[in-house]
C-alpha cells in the first residue's frame, strides 16, 4: 500500500513538472509574439492612457527591455524546472539560476521604477517585481543553507 501511495505522489510531481514546462513554454512563446507587437502595444497604451506621443520612445524602450528580462527569466525557469525533474535540486546549478531570477525581478521592477517617472500608475509593477525577487533571494538562501548542510552530512556519513 505504500510503495503505491509514494509512486502515486511521485506521478503527481512529475505531471506537475510537465506542466508547469508547457505553461512555461507557452508564456515563452507569448513573450516571443509579444516582441513583434510592441510597437502597437506601446501605441495602445499612449492612446489609452491620455499620454502625448513624446512618451512613444520610453513606453517601447521600456517593453522591449522588460520583454528580452522576461524570456531571458523564463529560460532560467525552464532549466530550473529540467533540474528538479532530474532530482538535482539542491547543487549550486540551482542557486546560480534562482540567483538569475531574482536579478531579472529587480531588473524589471528598476525599469518599471525609473518609468513611474512618466507615469505613476505604473507604482505595482516595481512593487510586485521586486517582491519577487526579494522572495527568490530568500528561497536561493535556503537553497544555499540546505546544500551546505547536505554536504556536511554527506562527510560525516
Amino acid at each position: 500500500m505504500e510503495k503505491s501511495q509514494k509512486q502515486r505522489q511521485k506521478n503527481r510531481t512529475v505531471n506537475s513538472i510537465i506542466l508547469s514546462q508547457v505553461i512555461t513554454l507557452g508564456l515563452a512563446a507569448l513573450l516571443i509574439g509579444a516582441l513583434f507587437f510592441i510597437p502597437w502595444i506601446s501605441d495602445n497604451y499612449i492612446r489609452l492612457s491620455g499620454y502625448t506621443k513624446d512618451l512613444k520612445n520610453q513606453v517601447i524602450t521600456l517593453f522591449y527591455c522588460s520583454t528580452i528580462i522576461g524570456l531571458v527569466a523564463v529560460i532560467l525557469l525552464f532549466k530550473l524546472l529540467l533540474k528538479i525533474k532530474e532530482d538535482k535540486v539542491f547543487d549550486k546549478l540551482s542557486v546560480n539560476l534562482l540567483r538569475g531570477l531574482s536579478y531579472c525581478c529587480f531588473a524589471v521592477a528598476l525599469f518599471f521604477a525609473l518609468f513611474m517617472f512618466y507615469d505613476i500608475y505604473v507604482w505595482v509593477v516595481p512593487l510586485a517585481a521586486g517582491f519577487m525577487g526579494l522572495i527568490l533571494r530568500v528561497i536561493k538562501n535556503v537553497f544555499e543553507k540546505a546544500i551546505e548542510i547536505k554536504e556536511e552530512n554527506d562527510y560525516t556519513v
